[in-house]
């Protein structure tokens, strides 16, 4: 869908965005030649300034040699001021270049704190994230509450893979929304969620950053029915291997039922020569930088949602959601916005994706979603 490095560059740019009012920022630019990850113009009087920054999202920490030849590739652009961003921090040496040539370097990383309650309620109000409201509080009267408890070891389904019994194995998605989407809605033996065959299975416990793969086998074989074909297919199954891992985990408990996966970490930066510390939360960085273009599929991140833009008149861009995830929902719809508001998008690449979501938006042009219509009764009978 997007690589690590991209990521890292649009978060940066889409930081400086956020944190410049009247700067000019472009990501992945050109000048002479030459390709730049954020190109930042700032006009003061009469004035103009240019800043060119490098970002790293390398799995080690920045050389000395790196940093110098970044300054020679700046200096070729004429930039009058020069910064490096990274992920994993700088090598010894390298302040004393950065300070002997007037370079900025910065460590940006996510947060791992838990968010507070007042700045989860906060993020509840502003978000367009779909939630589902406790039918026994009036919600007229009462604020949405999330509480976090404090961090208890659990596990993480890494990969999940279903074994038919013609010998075929099936890996199921492994993105959070997409996955929870499919255990939630598929159903064994038309009457049981695979959500809950899977819950019910005594896995080992294992240590926090430890790792397994556990065989679930059925006998006799069930009767595996696909809630969208697009994902996995009808068939009897075997088994199913379950590849998990230990991690600690954030209990929570609330008056309402949100997609968690809204609850994107604040972006740190902190400047390696100074210790100088800044963060802003996630959903208020934008990461396309374009106006929408007709005929062009988008993604946005927590929770991940897929876009494609059908046509703009106007200025005004009528964009169909095709596919977004949330609390095991499949969320679609139609909707039109300023194609200013394009920037807030990431244009997709992925073909595989891309391919998935023609299927979807034939569907949608021609009245619904494709997604299977499931048995309207079902029960939920533990699995052992």
């Amino acid at each position: 869908m997007i690589s690590d490095s991209e990521f890292l560059e649009r978060l940066v740019a889409g930081f400086c965005t956020a944190t410049m009012e009247d700067a000019d920022v472009s990501w992945d630019e050109k000048i002479g030649g030459r390709q730049f990850d954020v190109v930042i113009r700032l006009k003061a009087g009469v004035f103009n300034y240019l800043t060119i920054v490098e970002v790293k999202s390398s799995k080690a920490k920045i050389k000395v040699k790196e940093i110098e030849a970044f300054v020679t590739k700046a200096i070729d652009a004429k930039a009058n001021k020069i910064s490096v961003f990274s992920s994993k921090g700088f090598e010894s040496g390298c302040e004393n270049v950065a300070r002997n040539h007037g370079v900025e370097l910065f460590i940006i990383s996510q947060s791992d704190e838990t968010p507070s309650e007042e700045a989860v309620r906060g993020r509840l109000a502003q978000s367009g994230i779909y939630s589902f409201r406790n039918p026994n509080i009036d919600h007229r009267s009462v604020a949405p509450i999330i509480k976090f408890g404090e961090r208890v070891k659990s596990h993480n389904f890494d990969k999940i893979t279903l074994v038919y019994v013609t010998g075929e194995e099936l890996p199921l998605t492994t993105e959070g929304t997409e996955l929870t989407y499919v255990l939630s809605n598929s159903l064994i033996n038309r009457d049981t969620f695979l959500r809950d065959i899977i819950s019910n299975i005594d896995f080992p416990e294992l240590e926090v950053g430890q790792s397994c793969e556990y065989t679930h086998k059925f006998s006799p074989s069930v009767d595996y029915m696909a809630n969208d074909e697009l994902f996995s297919h009808d068939g009897d199954l075997g088994a199913i291997k379950i590849k998990y891992s230990g991690i600690m985990a954030i209990p929570f408990e609330g008056n309402v039922y949100v997609e968690l996966s809204m609850f994107a970490s604040d972006v740190e930066i902190v400047n390696a020569l100074t210790g100088e510390k800044s963060s802003i939360y996630f959903h208020n960085l934008a990461l396309g930088f374009n106006e929408f273009e007709k005929g062009m599929y988008y993604f946005t991140l927590n929770p991940l949602s897929y876009y494609y833009c059908d046509e703009i008149i106007d200025s005004i861009a009528t964009v169909y959601l095709l596919e977004s995830f949330q609390n095991g929902r499949f969320l679609h719809g139609k909707f039109k916005q300023e194609i200013k508001y394009g920037r807030l998008y990431m244009p997709l690449k992925d073909k595989k994706v891309i391919e998935r979501l023609k299927v979807r938006l034939g569907a949608e042009r021609h009245g619904g979603p494709f997604a299977r219509k499931m048995p309207k009764k079902r029960r939920v009978v533990p699995w052992r």
